[in-house]
């Protein structure tokens, strides 16, 4: 049997059952970037080394599972496929496809620019202090204008 791996972040399995139609295997991982919530039904992630460590969960998925995947995430028209670095509890790394949004929204590439000019050490001048939700995913509170104005 052909299987898959796919990392996914931000989305309680627990109320999505239909996400895991042909799931094999579940470990618990972390991925480095930046995740946002731009009032869409997933947060939206970008990959960066020198982000944060994004609570994630790779699954192991048959041919009939990624297919089912593929569907759900909207793929090709919504969402890509790419491959991202995973870092289990125990140290190690490995590799696994992801699903990233095609169109990031004016505001994060706004937020994305800023850090990438200003460098990690200043992100706050750029971004919002993270605020955990979303089985402990860091996600950035963006309003309208680019900038969080609530309190966390």
């Amino acid at each position: 049997m052909k299987t898959f791996k796919i990392v996914i972040y931000g989305i309680p399995l627990t109320q999505n059952d239909h996400f895991l139609q042909g799931v094999i295997g579940r470990v618990p991982c972390s991925i480095r970037g930046w995740l946002f919530d731009a009032n869409e039904d997933c947060p939206i992630f970008i990959p960066d080394n020198n982000g944060n460590d994004v609570q994630a969960e790779l699954l192991i998925i048959s041919e009939a599972g990624l297919a089912n995947m593929d569907k759900n995430m909207g793929y090709p028209q919504r969402n890509r496929r790419e491959m991202v670095q995973v870092r289990f509890s125990d140290g190690t790394e490995g590799s696994s496809m992801i699903y990233l949004v095609n169109n990031i929204p004016n505001t994060i590439k706004q937020q994305m620019s800023c850090i990438q000019e200003a460098g990690v050490a200043a992100t706050k001048n750029c971004l919002t202090e993270p605020q955990a939700s979303m089985r402990q995913a860091t996600t950035l509170h963006i309003a309208s204008n680019g900038y969080d104005t609530r309190q966390a």
